[in-house]
Parts: C-alpha cells; structure tokens; sequence
C-alpha cells in the first residue's frame, strides 16, 4: 500500500516509463522511429528522469511514420488486451482502468526555402490558426 502522495506519483512514473518502454520497442521492431518530447524530454535532461510532479511521458514521429502507427494500433496495442487509444490531435496510449498513458505528437515537416514569401505567410496563418484550434478548446488543453 501506498503511504504518500510521493509514493503514489513515483509509482505512476515507473508504470508509465515501463509502458514508454514498451512503446520504443514496439516502434523499433516496425521500423518506427520516435521522439521523447515535452516534459518528459525536459525531466530526463533537467532532473535525471521525470520533472518531480509529471506523471505522463510524450512522445512524437513524423507525419508518415504516425500515419503507420495508427494503422499498426489494433495489432500493436490491442484493446483486448487493455489498451486504449484516443485520438486527438495527437494520439493518446493508455491502459484501461488506470492514469496510465503516452502522447504521441505528429511532426509534419515544413521548410521556409520551399516556399514563396507569399506561400510562407500563407502557410504560417493556416498553421498559427491550427494551433490555436487544436490545441485549446474552452479553455484547455485538448
């Protein structure tokens, strides 16, 4: 049993890096190359870790390679085995009944030298606009 808040959040990073794990393997063994990113980026060059009050861990791919995750989820993370898979503008990892979870950004490559000043700005409002729009909604995070 648990005794504190502490213990309790240490044990939820240790499932959660034990699923991360998991998820690295995974995505080696189909040819799936993936990023740590966000805090969890942050927690393992700051603190050795995780940041001392974070309990997720994020991860990202390029567009393509995502695209063949999504296809690959029903064999790759099974929901008859438990897991859970919600789709945002990222995609959510997790275990049934549990906290327990990974997100998996899209990077999707851009390059200034491809473009036109005018197709640039064009490109940059569409994309400031999709930020705003996914990534708040009422308020938080979506």
């Amino acid at each position: 049993m648990f005794n504190t808040e502490d213990e309790i959040l240490r044990r939820l990073q240790e499932k959660n890096l034990e699923m991360a794990v998991m998820f690295y393997h995974w995505c080696q063994r189909n040819h799936l190359t993936c990023y740590l990113c966000g805090g969890g980026c942050i927690g393992a060059i700051r603190h050795g870790g995780f940041i001392p009050w974070d309990d997720d861990l994020d991860a990202s791919m390029m567009r393509p390679e995502y695209d063949r995750l999504l296809e690959l989820l029903p064999s790759l993370f099974p929901r008859e085995e438990g897991f859970t898979w919600k789709r945002h503008a990222f995609l959510q990892i997790g275990y049934e009944g549990t906290p327990l979870n990974i997100d998996v950004y899209p990077y999707h490559f851009y390059s200034e030298s491809l473009v036109s000043p005018e197709q640039h700005g064009s490109l940059d409002r569409r994309l400031t606009a999709f930020k705003k729009d996914v990534v708040l909604v009422d308020g938080r995070m979506n």
